[in-house]
């Protein structure tokens, strides 16, 4: 999540289809090039999960400019 943050990406599902095709990002969050990435749904369980944390970080990237 993080990584799309940083890309300005904020679909699980792009996100995940981006880390897909780009080697940057599938380093980034420690994946080989070979292994497979989990499932968008993971992502958005993961998010759900985090509650009130995911908020601050919804803040932040609403917050942040582009570069």
């Amino acid at each position: 999540m993080l990584a799309g943050l940083l890309t300005g990406i904020v679909d699980d599902r792009k996100l995940i289809r981006e880390a897909q095709v780009h080697i940057a990002i599938r380093w980034f969050v420690g994946y080989g090039l070979h292994e497979q990435l989990p499932h968008h749904s993971s992502l958005t369980r993961i998010r759900q999960r985090a509650g009130a944390k995911s908020d601050s970080v919804g803040s932040l990237s609403a917050r942040s400019r582009p570069i």
